[in-house]
């Protein structure tokens, strides 16, 4: 099966992640192809496509802008495959924020007027040195507030690769077509 895998990215979680499932999908015998929808190069040639995996990172409750006009512009193309949406949002990482990471796909799907076959929330990262001071400020007194994580010095990888695995493999193995 040729498989897109089209993803968005702020601090390269979202490409990490989007990796992984080539990675993956490769070793199951998939051909895929990977765009980065935040490069403004060249679109590549989809017509062999047929399914795709959408891969994009949530600030401010909002998944990437590059992410979402995809979605909405590519609506009717995506309309035609079978499509999981991973949304990676540090939200997603505890039991009190899967609420909300839920809420951030509702409010794409209201925004796209596209809705994904499945999703999965996925947990993001925690990357300080790459903060400045501001960024780390709204990390660790907003996003991470009421949760029981302490924000060091050092990077924290949220993602839970096992369960991520099983979501794509799973994906794969359904039947192809829309379901919706």
């Amino acid at each position: 099966m040729h498989i897109l895998i089209a993803y968005s990215t702020t601090e390269g979680q979202s490409s990490k992640i989007a990796q992984f499932a080539a990675d993956q999908l490769a070793r199951k015998g998939h051909e895929t192809t990977v765009l980065d929808l935040d490069e403004t190069g060249n679109m590549p040639v989809l017509t062999a496509v047929q399914s795709v995996i959408l891969v994009g990172s949530v600030h401010e409750r909002r998944h990437s802008p590059a992410l979402e006009t995809f979605m909405q512009a590519r609506r009717a193309w995506l309309s035609l495959r079978p499509v999981l949406l991973i949304s990676v949002s540090l939200s997603a990482a505890f039991k009190r924020g899967r609420e909300e990471a839920e809420e951030y796909v509702i409010e794409t799907q209201m925004r796209t007027g596209f809705t994904p076959d499945e999703v999965v929330l996925a947990a993001g990262a925690v990357k300080p040195n790459s903060y400045d001071y501001f960024a780390k400020s709204v990390v660790r007194f907003v996003v991470l507030n009421d949760r029981e994580f302490e924000m060091g010095t050092s990077d924290h990888e949220f993602t839970d690769w096992e369960v991520l695995s099983d979501r794509l493999e799973g994906f794969t193995a359904a039947p192809l077509g829309r379901t919706a």
